[in-house]
């Protein structure tokens, strides 16, 4: 959401990279604030990819690597793009919480 927000409160009409949708975020994200801290998510990754023309996007968030173990966490992941899916998923391998 954060994204289409950027797109049509900003004068390029365009999807930001992850250094403009965090300032975004912080200057205009002041009422409500985002879920997650985009600048230090732990323990989860996000990623930011933006089309140079800033026409598409895509953002993965998923868990990160445990430092200790150097082995990916099996939580959920999600995905999404300029579509405006969001898919969620678990990597090959984890089980299924019970």
């Amino acid at each position: 959401m954060a994204e289409y927000a950027y797109k049509y409160a900003n004068t390029n009409h365009r999807f930001g990279n992850k250094k403009e949708i965090v300032e975004f975020l912080r200057i205009e994200g002041k009422d409500s604030p985002p879920l997650m801290d985009i600048e230090n998510p732990a323990p989860y990754e996000v990623a930011i990819v933006t089309t140079a023309d800033g026409s598409h996007y895509s953002i993965t968030i998923k868990p990160g690597r445990d430092k200790g173990t150097d082995t990916w966490g099996c939580g959920f992941a999600a995905f999404s793009d300029d579509v405006g899916m969001i898919y969620t998923g678990k990597a090959l391998g984890c089980e299924e919480n019970k």
